[in-house]
């Protein structure tokens, strides 16, 4: 077995046990839980990407950024759904929803055009994309070790 190898193994073994949905909900939002959390996504993205410390140095800065944009965007979409009633609405302002929703889903598909453009100029177009896998990867690995756990009935 080579040092990439066992890398990789201590990456994955990491990601699961810090990145459980657990230690997030232990932490809060902002939490210890959360530092894990990211931690883990850390490591799982320099590992996928393969990135040595100069292109880090570069390129963690700028996926901050971004992805501080995302979750500007993504509280907007929490706010708008949360204060949605349909059933209270008038078709004009039902009409106003509607635009303020495709108007967030075009904010969305920019900003990841702009991210990908950003990233480019660190990264190669072939990290970006493995850049764009990792992070649906980290989602999914997040969202099954939750379901697991709801299995169990675990909090």
């Amino acid at each position: 077995m080579n040092l990439k190898n066992i890398f990789s193994g201590c990456a994955l073994l990491t990601l699961v046990l810090l990145g459980s949905p657990v230690a997030f909900a232990q932490g809060g939002p902002h939490g210890p839980g959360r530092e894990k959390l990211e931690s883990a996504r850390i490591a799982l993205i320099t590992e996928r990407l393969n990135l040595d410390p100069e292109t880090a140095q570069k390129f963690w800065p700028v996926y901050n950024q971004i992805n501080e944009e995302e979750r500007s965007l993504r509280r907007k979409e929490m706010q708008m759904r949360r204060s949605l009633a349909p059933d209270q609405l008038s078709n004009a302002e039902a009409e106003d929803q509607l635009d303020t929703y495709f108007q967030l889903k075009e904010d969305f598909l920019a900003l990841e055009k702009r991210a990908a453009e950003a990233y480019q100029d660190v990264l190669t177009p072939k990290q970006v994309l493995q850049l764009f896998k990792a992070e649906a990867d980290f989602h999914r690995m997040v969202l099954q070790k939750m379901g697991e756990r709801r299995r169990r009935g675990s909090p």
